[in-house]
């Protein structure tokens, strides 16, 4: 290679390097610069972040008393509360002196004692008064409430009412609170209806229900059972009342369909014949039947009125 064209490449390659290294450095102060931000700004952060824990830590320790506050304003106004139904009570109950503050305490106690206030003991109090319970009936009726409306998921309000509803219906005194309960809470546990169901089914049959002498434990039995046929409510109550009506004023198509079923009117009159011997009976008297066909058509006539 001549030597002007080697000098001349020579040249290139020193270019080159240079370039390169020009490069490298540039590249290198870029990459210092950037770590130098880098530390700069995360140096701030860890200050900034400092500083905010600090003042964070200040404002916090500055609102404890506010905190304190709001916590004695809530306490307050949930006496307050307590107090106003309380009152409200007394109203409507008409109990006043020592009768009054016996409700209280033991409004108070299951407040204390269940998964209620005292205020929302109270408040079912005075559903119960103004469903005319005297003070002494709310003092004996109030804990089964609490219990139907833990064990039913009601709102307390709606577990008093359909208390009182039963109890009234079915002519029973305030203590047998207890036994109302149970009745809701092991039909809808066995049962496919729910309290509200049970409650409003009987709505339309209680009343007639108690009138021919079936307790509530039975009424409440028998609109399970039309539960689990899928009737439910309001339609398992009419059911169940316009049953009732057809055995105890049976029309002449009904006598007729009995007697096809070797059945006596006294058979199957609910006001003498308990719901469970009538059942039984009738089951008796469908398999006494040469063709089992015909019994739907036979209770189309009893009961269809």
């Amino acid at each position: 290679m001549p030597k002007t064209a080697q000098t001349s490449q020579a040249a290139d390659e020193v270019e080159m390097t240079t370039i390169s290294a020009l490069r490298l450095v540039i590249d290198s102060r870029g990459a210092a610069a950037g770590a130098a931000a880098f530390s700069r700004a995360t140096g701030q952060v860890t200050t900034s972040a400092t500083k905010a824990s600090a003042a964070t830590k200040g404002l916090m320790a500055s609102m404890k008393p506010l905190a304190a506050f709001v916590g004695i304003a809530a306490t307050v106004k949930t006496l307050a509360q307590f107090e106003e139904k309380m009152t409200l009570v007394g109203k409507v109950s008409g109990a006043t002196g020592a009768t009054l503050a016996a409700l209280e305490v033991k409004a108070r106690e299951l407040g204390a004692t269940t998964r209620f206030s005292g205020a929302q003991a109270a408040e079912g109090m005075l559903q119960l008064s103004r469903a005319g319970f005297t003070a002494q009936e709310s003092m004996l009726a109030i804990a089964d409430s609490l219990d139907l409306a833990t064990a039913g998921g009601l709102a307390l309000g709606e577990a008093t009412g359909f208390m009182s509803n039963a109890i009234r219906q079915f002519g029973l005194d305030a203590a047998d609170a207890g036994r109302v309960a149970d009745a809701f809470v092991v039909i809808s546990n066995n049962a496919n209806t729910d309290v509200r169901q049970l409650a409003e089914a009987l709505k339309y049959s209680g009343t007639i229900a108690a009138a021919l002498g079936v307790d509530v434990e039975t009424a409440a039995a028998a609109i399970g059972v039309l539960g689990d046929r899928g009737v439910q409510g309001s339609m398992a109550g009419t059911q169940l009342r316009g049953t009732l009506l057809a055995l105890a004023a049976p029309t002449d198509a009904a006598a007729a369909g009995l007697k096809k079923l070797h059945l006596s009117l006294s058979d199957v009159n609910p006001a003498t014949t308990d719901l469970v011997s009538i059942a039984q009976a009738l089951e008796r008297g469908i398999d006494s039947l040469a063709n089992p066909l015909e019994a739907a058509g036979i209770f189309a006539d009893i009961f269809g009125r």
